[in-house]
Protein backbone atom coordinates (compact mmCIF):
# COMPACT_ATOMS: atom_id res chain seq x y z
CA UNK A 1 0.00 0.00 0.00
CA UNK A 2 1.39 3.23 -1.07
CA UNK A 3 1.61 5.86 1.95
CA UNK A 4 0.64 9.31 -0.36
CA UNK A 5 0.83 11.35 2.96
CA UNK A 6 4.38 10.79 3.60
CA UNK A 7 5.42 11.32 -0.05
CA UNK A 8 5.91 14.82 -2.15
CA UNK A 9 3.06 13.86 -4.10
CA UNK A 10 1.09 13.16 -1.24
CA UNK A 11 1.56 16.01 0.03
CA UNK A 12 -0.11 17.79 -2.94
CA UNK A 13 -2.94 15.85 -3.16
CA UNK A 14 -3.78 17.07 0.50
CA UNK A 15 -3.94 20.49 -1.01
CA UNK A 16 -5.70 19.29 -4.27
CA UNK A 17 -9.25 19.77 -2.76
CA UNK A 18 -10.81 23.13 -3.60
CA UNK A 19 -11.99 25.54 -1.17
CA UNK A 20 -15.24 25.02 0.20
CA UNK A 21 -18.02 26.91 1.83
CA UNK A 22 -19.70 25.46 5.28
CA UNK A 23 -22.96 25.85 7.32
CA UNK A 24 -20.65 28.43 9.56
CA UNK A 25 -20.07 30.17 6.84
CA UNK A 26 -23.85 30.35 5.94
CA UNK A 27 -24.71 31.05 9.22
CA UNK A 28 -22.09 34.23 9.14
CA UNK A 29 -22.99 35.76 5.73
CA UNK A 30 -26.99 35.47 7.82
CA UNK A 31 -25.91 37.52 10.44
CA UNK A 32 -23.99 39.91 7.74
CA UNK A 33 -27.47 40.66 6.34
CA UNK A 34 -29.27 40.98 9.31
CA UNK A 35 -26.93 43.49 10.62
CA UNK A 36 -26.12 45.49 7.55
CA UNK A 37 -30.19 45.94 7.27
CA UNK A 38 -31.08 46.98 10.60
CA UNK A 39 -29.11 49.75 9.66
CA UNK A 40 -31.97 51.95 7.04
CA UNK A 41 -34.51 50.38 9.92
CA UNK A 42 -32.98 52.08 12.71
CA UNK A 43 -31.98 55.30 10.67
CA UNK A 44 -35.93 55.10 9.21
CA UNK A 45 -37.62 54.24 12.91
CA UNK A 46 -35.35 57.85 14.10
CA UNK A 47 -36.60 59.92 11.13
CA UNK A 48 -40.41 58.89 11.66
CA UNK A 49 -40.19 59.25 15.31
CA UNK A 50 -38.20 62.92 14.87
CA UNK A 51 -40.23 64.08 12.27
CA UNK A 52 -43.85 63.00 14.23
CA UNK A 53 -42.88 65.25 17.16
CA UNK A 54 -43.91 68.80 15.45
CA UNK A 55 -47.29 67.11 14.56
CA UNK A 56 -50.60 66.81 15.61
CA UNK A 57 -50.50 62.91 16.24
CA UNK A 58 -47.30 62.14 17.09
CA UNK A 59 -46.17 58.73 17.33
CA UNK A 60 -44.52 56.63 19.29
CA UNK A 61 -40.91 55.04 19.12
CA UNK A 62 -42.44 51.47 19.42
CA UNK A 63 -44.65 52.48 15.82
CA UNK A 64 -41.54 53.87 14.64
CA UNK A 65 -39.41 51.28 14.87
CA UNK A 66 -42.46 49.21 13.68
CA UNK A 67 -42.53 51.51 10.37
CA UNK A 68 -38.85 51.03 9.67
CA UNK A 69 -38.94 47.71 10.17
CA UNK A 70 -41.79 47.56 7.80
CA UNK A 71 -39.91 49.21 5.15
CA UNK A 72 -36.72 47.77 4.73
CA UNK A 73 -36.66 44.46 7.00
CA UNK A 74 -38.29 43.00 3.56
CA UNK A 75 -35.11 43.34 2.26
CA UNK A 76 -33.56 41.15 4.41
CA UNK A 77 -35.74 38.25 3.64
CA UNK A 78 -34.86 38.79 -0.22
CA UNK A 79 -31.54 38.92 -0.36
CA UNK A 80 -31.15 35.97 -0.13
CA UNK A 81 -33.29 35.32 -3.04
CA UNK A 82 -31.88 37.89 -5.03
CA UNK A 83 -28.21 36.23 -4.22
CA UNK A 84 -29.42 33.16 -4.97
CA UNK A 85 -30.70 34.37 -8.21
CA UNK A 86 -27.64 35.77 -9.14
CA UNK A 87 -25.92 32.66 -8.60
CA UNK A 88 -28.42 30.72 -11.21
CA UNK A 89 -28.20 33.86 -14.07
CA UNK A 90 -24.40 34.49 -13.35
CA UNK A 91 -24.03 37.78 -15.62
CA UNK A 92 -19.59 36.50 -16.16
CA UNK A 93 -20.90 33.61 -18.57
CA UNK A 94 -22.35 33.41 -22.21
CA UNK A 95 -25.84 33.71 -23.69
CA UNK A 96 -25.78 37.48 -21.10
CA UNK A 97 -28.93 38.57 -22.80
CA UNK A 98 -31.08 35.72 -21.22
CA UNK A 99 -29.79 36.17 -17.88
CA UNK A 100 -30.06 40.05 -18.05
CA UNK A 101 -33.68 39.60 -19.05
CA UNK A 102 -33.93 37.10 -15.99
CA UNK A 103 -33.02 39.22 -13.74
CA UNK A 104 -35.01 42.42 -15.22
CA UNK A 105 -38.74 40.13 -14.89
CA UNK A 106 -37.33 39.17 -11.11
CA UNK A 107 -36.72 42.92 -10.19
CA UNK A 108 -39.56 43.64 -11.20
CA UNK A 109 -41.50 41.26 -9.52
CA UNK A 110 -39.87 41.73 -6.50
CA UNK A 111 -40.10 45.46 -7.21
CA UNK A 112 -43.71 44.44 -6.85
CA UNK A 113 -43.75 42.07 -4.25
CA UNK A 114 -41.76 45.03 -1.25
CA UNK A 115 -43.94 47.88 -2.24
CA UNK A 116 -46.76 45.66 -1.54
CA UNK A 117 -45.73 44.63 1.50
CA UNK A 118 -44.22 47.47 2.66
CA UNK A 119 -47.96 49.05 1.99
CA UNK A 120 -49.24 46.41 4.26
CA UNK A 121 -47.04 47.00 7.13
CA UNK A 122 -46.80 51.01 7.34
CA UNK A 123 -50.53 50.68 6.87
CA UNK A 124 -52.64 52.96 9.29
CA UNK A 125 -56.49 52.64 8.77
CA UNK A 126 -56.77 56.17 10.55
CA UNK A 127 -55.11 58.33 7.98
CA UNK A 128 -54.52 56.29 4.86
CA UNK A 129 -57.61 55.40 2.75
CA UNK A 130 -58.92 51.65 1.65
CA UNK A 131 -56.08 49.33 1.87
CA UNK A 132 -56.66 48.01 -1.55
CA UNK A 133 -56.16 51.66 -3.11
CA UNK A 134 -53.09 52.29 -0.72
CA UNK A 135 -51.33 49.44 -1.69
CA UNK A 136 -52.13 49.82 -5.14
CA UNK A 137 -50.69 53.90 -4.89
CA UNK A 138 -47.80 52.37 -3.11
CA UNK A 139 -46.61 49.95 -5.91
CA UNK A 140 -47.33 53.03 -7.90
CA UNK A 141 -44.75 54.91 -6.68
CA UNK A 142 -42.52 52.90 -4.93
CA UNK A 143 -41.77 49.38 -7.24
CA UNK A 144 -39.42 51.12 -9.37
CA UNK A 145 -37.23 52.40 -6.71
CA UNK A 146 -37.69 48.77 -5.17
CA UNK A 147 -36.61 47.35 -8.10
CA UNK A 148 -33.65 49.34 -8.70
CA UNK A 149 -32.87 48.30 -4.64
CA UNK A 150 -32.91 44.46 -6.40
CA UNK A 151 -30.40 45.36 -8.84
CA UNK A 152 -27.88 47.01 -6.00
CA UNK A 153 -28.40 44.05 -3.59
CA UNK A 154 -27.13 41.93 -6.94
CA UNK A 155 -24.87 43.95 -7.57
CA UNK A 156 -22.95 43.95 -4.29
CA UNK A 157 -23.89 40.55 -4.05
CA UNK A 158 -21.68 39.67 -6.70
CA UNK A 159 -18.47 41.94 -5.37
CA UNK A 160 -18.68 40.13 -2.04
CA UNK A 161 -19.46 36.71 -3.78
CA UNK A 162 -16.01 37.34 -6.36
CA UNK A 163 -14.10 39.00 -3.28
CA UNK A 164 -14.49 35.76 -1.55
CA UNK A 165 -13.97 33.27 -4.03
CA UNK A 166 -10.78 35.42 -4.74
CA UNK A 167 -9.44 35.21 -1.56
CA UNK A 168 -10.27 31.56 -1.64
CA UNK A 169 -8.26 30.86 -4.64
CA UNK A 170 -5.64 32.92 -3.43
CA UNK A 171 -5.04 30.61 -0.06
CA UNK A 172 -5.51 27.62 -2.33
CA UNK A 173 -3.12 28.89 -4.70
CA UNK A 174 -0.89 29.52 -1.69
CA UNK A 175 -1.68 26.26 0.04
CA UNK A 176 -0.48 24.34 -3.15
CA UNK A 177 2.25 26.25 -3.61
CA UNK A 178 3.42 25.53 0.05
CA UNK A 179 2.73 22.23 -0.46
CA UNK A 180 4.51 22.14 -3.68
CA UNK A 181 7.87 23.65 -2.02
CA UNK A 182 7.77 21.41 0.64
CA UNK A 183 7.50 18.25 -1.76
CA UNK A 184 10.54 20.10 -4.16
CA UNK A 185 12.23 20.39 -0.62
CA UNK A 186 11.58 16.75 0.30
CA UNK A 187 13.04 15.59 -2.86
CA UNK A 188 16.44 17.70 -2.71
CA UNK A 189 16.75 16.20 0.93
CA UNK A 190 15.77 12.76 -0.54
CA UNK A 191 18.73 13.27 -3.13
CA UNK A 192 20.95 14.76 -0.57
CA UNK A 193 21.02 11.54 1.92
CA UNK A 194 22.06 8.42 -0.04
CA UNK A 195 24.99 11.07 -1.50
CA UNK A 196 26.29 11.30 2.10
CA UNK A 197 25.33 7.85 3.27
CA UNK A 198 27.43 6.37 0.65
CA UNK A 199 30.17 8.68 0.93
CA UNK A 200 29.88 7.59 5.12
CA UNK A 201 30.09 3.53 3.89
CA UNK A 202 32.74 4.13 1.66
CA UNK A 203 35.10 5.71 5.20
CA UNK A 204 33.90 2.78 7.28
CA UNK A 205 34.79 0.50 4.13
CA UNK A 206 38.28 1.94 4.13
CA UNK A 207 39.03 0.95 7.95
CA UNK A 208 37.86 -2.31 7.31
CA UNK A 209 40.40 -2.98 4.40
CA UNK A 210 42.70 -1.46 6.57
CA UNK A 211 41.89 -3.66 9.22
CA UNK A 212 41.82 -1.13 11.54
CA UNK A 213 38.79 -2.69 13.86
CA UNK A 214 38.79 -0.66 16.54
CA UNK A 215 38.36 2.75 14.25
CA UNK A 216 35.93 0.07 12.07
CA UNK A 217 33.61 -0.47 15.12
CA UNK A 218 33.92 3.16 16.08
CA UNK A 219 32.98 4.19 12.86
CA UNK A 220 29.68 1.70 12.68
CA UNK A 221 28.37 2.88 15.73
CA UNK A 222 28.90 6.52 14.41
CA UNK A 223 27.49 5.49 11.14
CA UNK A 224 23.89 4.35 13.38
CA UNK A 225 23.81 8.02 14.92
CA UNK A 226 23.77 9.37 11.57
CA UNK A 227 21.43 7.10 10.20
CA UNK A 228 19.01 8.08 13.24
CA UNK A 229 19.36 11.59 12.55
CA UNK A 230 18.70 11.30 8.95
CA UNK A 231 15.35 9.33 9.86
CA UNK A 232 14.69 11.71 12.17
CA UNK A 233 15.44 14.79 11.02
CA UNK A 234 15.24 13.84 7.01
CA UNK A 235 11.35 15.05 7.09
CA UNK A 236 12.01 18.52 8.97
CA UNK A 237 12.73 21.20 6.60
CA UNK A 238 14.39 23.34 9.47
CA UNK A 239 16.39 22.09 12.58
CA UNK A 240 18.05 24.27 15.38
CA UNK A 241 21.77 25.11 14.53
CA UNK A 242 22.97 22.95 17.66
CA UNK A 243 21.41 19.62 15.96
CA UNK A 244 23.00 20.50 12.48
CA UNK A 245 26.48 21.09 14.23
CA UNK A 246 25.72 17.93 16.15
CA UNK A 247 25.18 15.75 12.80
CA UNK A 248 27.99 17.40 11.34
CA UNK A 249 30.49 16.11 14.26
CA UNK A 250 29.12 12.95 14.29
CA UNK A 251 29.99 12.95 9.98
CA UNK A 252 33.42 14.45 10.83
CA UNK A 253 34.57 11.99 13.63
CA UNK A 254 34.13 9.07 10.73
CA UNK A 255 36.08 11.15 8.59
CA UNK A 256 38.69 11.41 11.39
CA UNK A 257 38.98 8.34 11.95
CA UNK A 258 39.82 7.38 8.72
CA UNK A 259 42.06 10.50 8.02
CA UNK A 260 43.61 10.32 11.34
CA UNK A 261 45.59 12.94 12.16
CA UNK A 262 45.30 14.11 8.89
CA UNK A 263 42.33 16.56 9.95
CA UNK A 264 42.16 18.48 12.37
CA UNK A 265 38.34 20.26 12.85
CA UNK A 266 37.49 23.44 14.97
CA UNK A 267 34.56 24.63 15.84
CA UNK A 268 32.89 28.09 16.51
CA UNK A 269 29.36 28.09 17.21
CA UNK A 270 28.08 30.31 19.91
CA UNK A 271 25.88 29.03 22.71
CA UNK A 272 23.46 32.63 21.69
CA UNK A 273 22.60 31.08 18.11
CA UNK A 274 22.11 27.66 18.90
CA UNK A 275 18.86 27.64 18.60
CA UNK A 276 18.49 29.16 15.03
CA UNK A 277 16.25 27.27 12.45
CA UNK A 278 18.56 26.52 9.39
CA UNK A 279 18.15 23.86 6.84
CA UNK A 280 18.55 20.49 7.53
CA UNK A 281 21.93 18.90 6.20
CA UNK A 282 22.67 22.03 4.65
CA UNK A 283 26.21 21.94 6.38
CA UNK A 284 27.57 18.78 4.98
CA UNK A 285 27.48 19.07 1.33
CA UNK A 286 29.53 21.96 2.40
CA UNK A 287 31.81 19.97 4.60
CA UNK A 288 32.10 17.16 1.90
CA UNK A 289 32.91 19.66 -0.98
CA UNK A 290 36.10 20.65 1.51
CA UNK A 291 37.31 17.70 2.48
CA UNK A 292 37.36 16.02 -1.43
CA UNK A 293 37.99 19.00 -2.79
CA UNK A 294 40.60 21.08 -0.45
CA UNK A 295 42.30 18.34 1.92
CA UNK A 296 41.93 15.13 0.84
CA UNK A 297 44.84 15.33 -1.52
CA UNK A 298 46.94 16.96 0.90
CA UNK A 299 50.03 14.66 2.13
CA UNK A 300 49.98 16.38 5.71
CA UNK A 301 46.42 16.64 5.85
CA UNK A 302 44.82 20.17 6.94
CA UNK A 303 41.90 21.92 9.74
CA UNK A 304 38.29 22.49 8.86
CA UNK A 305 36.46 25.21 10.61
CA UNK A 306 33.05 25.43 11.29
CA UNK A 307 31.48 28.96 12.32
CA UNK A 308 28.32 30.49 13.13
CA UNK A 309 27.72 34.21 14.20
CA UNK A 310 24.61 36.37 14.20
CA UNK A 311 24.78 39.94 12.40
CA UNK A 312 21.80 41.71 12.77
CA UNK A 313 19.06 39.87 11.99
CA UNK A 314 21.16 37.18 10.16
CA UNK A 315 22.55 34.35 9.98
CA UNK A 316 25.96 33.52 8.51
CA UNK A 317 27.52 29.98 8.82
CA UNK A 318 31.20 29.47 7.40
CA UNK A 319 32.99 26.36 6.08
CA UNK A 320 36.95 27.07 6.00
CA UNK A 321 39.57 25.06 5.32
CA UNK A 322 43.44 25.28 4.61
CA UNK A 323 43.51 23.52 1.69
CA UNK A 324 44.87 23.80 -2.20
CA UNK A 325 42.15 26.61 -2.82
CA UNK A 326 39.85 26.52 -5.70
CA UNK A 327 41.50 25.58 -9.04
CA UNK A 328 40.84 27.92 -12.29
CA UNK A 329 37.78 25.20 -13.74
CA UNK A 330 35.70 25.73 -9.81
CA UNK A 331 32.92 27.40 -11.56
CA UNK A 332 32.17 24.82 -14.24
CA UNK A 333 32.29 21.87 -11.45
CA UNK A 334 30.29 23.56 -8.96
CA UNK A 335 27.60 24.15 -11.48
CA UNK A 336 27.83 20.10 -11.88
CA UNK A 337 28.04 19.15 -8.54
CA UNK A 338 25.32 17.66 -6.68
CA UNK A 339 25.70 19.11 -3.15
CA UNK A 340 26.66 22.63 -4.21
CA UNK A 341 23.56 22.46 -6.33
CA UNK A 342 21.55 20.61 -3.45
CA UNK A 343 22.33 23.88 -1.24
CA UNK A 344 21.58 26.69 -3.70
CA UNK A 345 18.61 24.98 -4.17
CA UNK A 346 17.29 24.17 -1.44
CA UNK A 347 17.88 28.09 0.05
CA UNK A 348 16.48 29.72 -2.98
CA UNK A 349 13.03 27.61 -2.07
CA UNK A 350 13.34 28.70 1.06
CA UNK A 351 14.37 32.04 1.50
CA UNK A 352 14.42 33.60 -1.76
CA UNK A 353 16.85 36.41 -2.37
CA UNK A 354 17.20 36.56 1.34
CA UNK A 355 20.04 33.49 1.22
CA UNK A 356 23.19 33.23 -0.31
CA UNK A 357 25.47 30.76 -0.80
CA UNK A 358 28.97 32.10 -1.64
CA UNK A 359 32.76 29.80 -2.41
CA UNK A 360 35.58 31.85 -2.51
CA UNK A 361 39.51 31.80 -1.80
CA UNK A 362 40.83 32.79 2.03
CA UNK A 363 42.19 36.13 2.09
CA UNK A 364 45.10 34.44 2.78
CA UNK A 365 44.78 32.57 -0.03
CA UNK A 366 45.69 29.24 1.61
CA UNK A 367 42.12 27.31 1.18
CA UNK A 368 38.33 28.08 0.68
CA UNK A 369 35.63 29.56 2.50
CA UNK A 370 32.46 28.58 1.87
CA UNK A 371 29.59 31.35 3.69
CA UNK A 372 25.49 30.81 3.96
CA UNK A 373 23.72 33.70 4.58
CA UNK A 374 19.99 33.39 5.71
CA UNK A 375 17.51 34.99 7.82
CA UNK A 376 17.83 34.65 11.59
CA UNK A 377 15.07 32.67 13.06
CA UNK A 378 14.99 31.64 16.27
CA UNK A 379 13.21 28.33 17.74
CA UNK A 380 13.68 28.69 21.14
Amino acid sequence: MTDTAASPLGAISEAGAGPATTHSQAAISWRWVLGIWSVPVVLAAYGSYASSRGADHPISAARALWLGTGAWLIWALLTPVIVRLGQRWPLDRGRHWRFVIGHFVAAAAIGVIAAAVTAVAVYDRQTSNALVGHVASRIMFRAPMESALYFIVLGVSYLVINTRRLRERELFTERLSRKLTEAQLGALRMQLQPHFLFNSLNAVMALVRDQATDRADRALSLLSDVLRTTLRQGIRPRVPLKDEVAFIRNYLEIETLRFGDRLRVTYSVPEDIADAQVPTFILQPLVENALQHGLMDLPDGGTLQIGAEKRGQTVVLSIMDDGVGLSPEWEDRARRAVGIMNVRARLAHMYGSAASLAITSRADRTGTRATVELPFEDGA
